[in-house]
This record gives C-alpha cells, structure tokens and sequence, in this order.
C-alpha cells in the first residue's frame, strides 16, 4: 500500500510540473514563426523608425547641395504688366483762375533678366532687356492748332543693358558656400552609412540578447525540473525516515524560488521580444522565436589595421576636420569685412525711344524705317564704390580673436576624439581577448558540471551527501550553462562593435558597409 502510495504521489507530482511548464512557457509553445538574424537584419535595415528618420535627414542634406548649385547656374526672370492705367485731374494756376486738367496714361511693359555667378571669380554677370510703351492724353483746353483740346503723347522705349559686378579683395562666398555645403553632403553620406552599419550592430546586440533570455529561459526551466525531481526524491527519503523534515522543508521552498525565477525569466523574455519587434519595425500581433547558431570561430585582428580603418572612417573625426574648414573660411570672411572693400561695376547699355500712332485706337501709323530697333544710344558706365574703414573701437580684432579661438578649440577637440576613438578600439579588443579566454575556460566546464551534478543526484539519492551539498551542484551546473552562453554571446557582439567601429568586415577583408548591404536585397 504504501508503494502504491508513492508512485501516485510520483505520478501527480510530474503532472503538476508537466502543467507548470506548459503554463509558464505557453507563449514559446504557439510561435507562429521561427527568425533567423539575418531575417532581422533586413527587417532593421529597410522597415525601422531608425532608417528611415535618417533617409529623411539624408534627403535634406542632397536637396540642399542641389540648391547650392542651383544657385550657381543661370537664372531667368520674365516680368510683364499688362497693362497700367492712371487717370487724374491735375490743378493748374492761372494768373486769372484754377484750371483743373484731365489727364490719362495706358502704360505697358516688359523685361527679361538673366543671371549668372561667377564661381570663379565671386562675380555676377546679368543681362537686362526691357520693352514699354506709353499712351499718355493731357486735356489743354480748345486752341486754333489744337481744336481737339487734347495733347496725345504715344513712345515706345526699349533697353538693353549687360552689367558685371565684382568684389575685389574679398574671399571668394560662391566657392566657400559651395564647397561647405558639398563637406556637408559628404558627413550626410557617411552618417547615412554609419547609422546602417549602427543599425546591423544594434540588431545583432538586441538579437543576441533576446537569444540569451530565451536561453536563460531553458536553463532555468531545466533548473526548475532538477530541483523538483530533487524535491520528489526527498518527500520519498522523508516519507522512508531517512531524510530531516527541515531538508525537505528547505527543498520544497528552493522549489518555489525556482518557479519565480522561472516565471521572471519568461516576463523578462516576452519584454525583451516585444521591445525588439519595435526596434526593427516589425508587427507588434506577429509572434517569432528567434533561432541562431553561436559556435564562435575565433579571428585574428589586425589591431593596426582596426585603428587605420577607425580613424579613417569616423564620422565625428570627418566632421570636426571639415569644422576646422568651415571657422578658417568664416575667419577669413571675419577678416575682410573690416578692411579696405572694393566693388567694381561696369555696364554697357543701348537704348532708345520713338513716338508711335495711337494705341488704343489701333492704329499703328509707324514705319520701321523711323529708327526703331536701330538707333540706339549708348549708356556705358564703370564704376568703383571703395569702402575704407578707419576706427571700429575693436570690433574686428575682437572678432578675428573669438574666430581663432573657436578653431583652435576644434583642433583641441579633434586630437582628443582622436584619443577617445583609439581609447575605444583598444577596449573592445580587450572585450573580445577577455570573452576568448572566457569560452576556452567554459567550453569544457558545462560537460563536466552536467556529470558532476548527475553523480551528486545519485550520492544524494542513497544518502551519501547532504541536501545543500546537492542543490550547490545545481546551482553550479546552472552557472556553467549560463557563463558558458555569455561568453559566446559577449564575444559575437564585440567582434560585431569592433566591425561598427572601424567600418570594416575583418571576417570577409571588406568595408563593413558591403557586407550590410547582402541583408537588404
């Protein structure tokens, strides 16, 4: 009876942990679909929030630049009124009265201008044409040559003028202008391929993680049914009198904290999950276990080659040297602007005017042989405007001091972020030595704590070792498998940081940007 009697309590024991498990681990047990990290990676690098804020940050640096040169082609401009038209009454003193005069105008014109920088030389060349007529009536009042009372003024203008202005002794504007926005453009392309290759690391980083909570997950639900198999044998020892109330006390309580930390781990797991699918862009409703092969195969850096790669190819290190570009061209410009200033014009101009027939009545009793279009008269002009400053009570010195100032605090900053970066490169190959020597240690250790604890399980079930002696041997089997999986891990992300850093894929002898761009298609 009393055998029976322990084989059902056996029994029922195993369902209650059968049924704990599935309860706690449900969520695992109705995924829809399996992920791979290369599958997230393209996920990442085409649907995240990341890429595409950066495409449009990327978008307004290349407008930007098309503006610029933009700027620097030829423009046309076509203005026309169509029509003008006054009417007044104008007061006029006689000797004997105030005479009142009705007068109208019908006025209509035209212009084209075209303008062209000069990169070259910071000029600008324009071409003005303009064309207008005028109808202009003046009531004079009834005289023997004019019985009508009106005087009728109908002119016909045209101009032609070609004008080039040029700064002199003044940096050139047009080419600083272009060249800071083409360096601007330049750090938006890289900063474009710094975020991918940012985003490739992070999705390895927040894979890998989620990867390791899912497998802290088994480890610690392995762990739960070793203590309760544990728990099991010692009711039987107690239940047999060979076993002290207070070790079965203290198993059945081991036994609760392994469900809550079970029960932790697995909330933990479905945050990190959710918080991943965020990251990437991918359907909050959509299930997935992440699945992933973390057998490290150690590579050989070349630790110079890392720094030459790194150094070449920080952005930040890039930005601050075309700063320095930037502050010297604007102290240069801060330099000119309180100094002698020429401005020299020159303009050539033809233009002319010829009376015509009425307008408004239509009736166009010109000819062409009047002059029109022919006779034009010259109107050419140079001229100098000088600029000479003479007291500015400091400014400019001031000026020209704070400018310096703020290059040589750039310079300071960039030799230091040349530090900082090396500084860092350094670290993360100590990241990657410390996590090689990790695995090596551990890739043996699992092995021999699994047997050590199935040899303790044995000793314990014949009374040959203590309750605690035992749950040590758990504990230290559970640490095994989790230091064992971090090594691995830690190692594959700072190989990973090591790529971000110096842009370049040491594993395939390519720049890293490449190897991100395989994920996409």
């Amino acid at each position: 009876m009393s055998g029976t009697k322990t084989v059902i309590i056996q029994v029922l024991s195993a369902l209650t942990v059968v049924l704990a498990l599935i309860i706690v681990s449900s969520p695992n047990a109705v995924a829809q679909r399996t992920l791979t990290l290369a599958e997230a990676m393209g996920i990442g690098l085409t649907q995240s929030i990341t890429i595409e804020l950066e495409q449009i940050r990327y978008d307004q640096q290349r407008f930007g630049l098309e503006l610029v040169k933009s700027n620097l082609k030829t423009r046309m401009d076509l203005r026309f009124t169509l029509p003008e038209f006054s009417k007044g009454i104008t007061s006029i003193e006689t000797g004997d009265a105030t005479v009142f005069r009705d007068d109208k105008s019908f006025r209509s014109s035209g212009s084209l201008t075209i303008t062209q920088p000069l990169l070259f030389s910071n000029g600008t060349l324009s071409l003005r044409s303009s064309y207008s007529t005028l109808n202009l009536e003046r009531e004079t009042g009834i005289t023997q040559n004019n019985p009508t009372g009106i005087i009728e003024t109908n002119r016909w203008t045209d101009d032609f003028r070609l004008t080039y202005n040029q700064p002199l002794f003044r940096p050139n504007t047009l080419r600083n202008e272009l060249e800071s926005t083409e360096r601007s453009f330049t750090i938006a392309e890289k900063r474009f391929e710094e975020t991918e290759n940012t985003i490739w690391f992070q999705v390895q980083q927040q894979f890998y993680s989620l990867y390791r909570s899912k497998r802290r997950l088994e480890i610690q639900e392995q762990n739960y049914q070793n203590i309760n198999q544990n728990y099991q044998v010692s009711v039987n020892k107690f239940q047999a009198g060979i076993l002290a109330a207070v070790d079965k006390m203290q198993w059945q309580v081991d036994l609760a904290n392994a469900e809550l930390d079970l029960i932790s781990q697995e909330l933990q797991y479905t945050r990190q999950k959710d918080q991943f699918k965020r990251y990437i862009g991918m359907d909050m409703d959509e299930d997935f276990e992440p699945v992933a092969n973390i057998e490290v195969t150690p590579i050989d850096f070349d630790k110079s080659k890392a720094l030459e790669e790194a150094m070449v190819n920080s952005v930040n290190l890039l930005n601050s040297e075309y700063r320095i570009l930037d502050q010297k061209n604007n102290l240069e410009e801060t330099k000119a602007q309180d100094r002698i200033q020429i401005d020299l014009t020159l303009s050539f101009g033809l233009n002319e005017q010829d009376d015509f027939g009425r307008l408004l009545n239509g009736s166009w009793n010109w000819n062409w042989t009047n002059g029109l279009l022919k006779d034009f008269s010259q109107t050419n002009s140079a001229t100098i405007n000088l600029n000479i400053p003479i007291f500015d009570s400091g400014r400019r010195k001031n000026r020209i001091a704070r400018s310096e100032i703020g290059i040589l605090q750039t310079v300071r900053s960039l030799d230091n972020s040349r530090l900082d970066l090396q500084q860092q490169i350094q670290t993360i190959f100590d990241e990657i030595e410390n996590a090689r020597k990790r695995i090596n240690t551990s890739s043996g250790s699992v092995t021999v704590a699994e047997e050590q604890y199935s040899i303790s399980q044995q000793r314990f079930e014949i009374g040959d070792i203590t309750s605690d002696q035992l749950f040590t041997s758990n504990t230290r089997l559970t640490n095994a498998k989790e230091g064992a999986l971090n090594a691995q891990i830690d190692y594959l992300l700072a190989t990973a940081n090591l790529y971000r850093q110096t842009f370049w894929d040491f594993e395939n002898n390519r720049p890293l940007n490449e190897t991100v761009q395989t994920f996409k298609r």
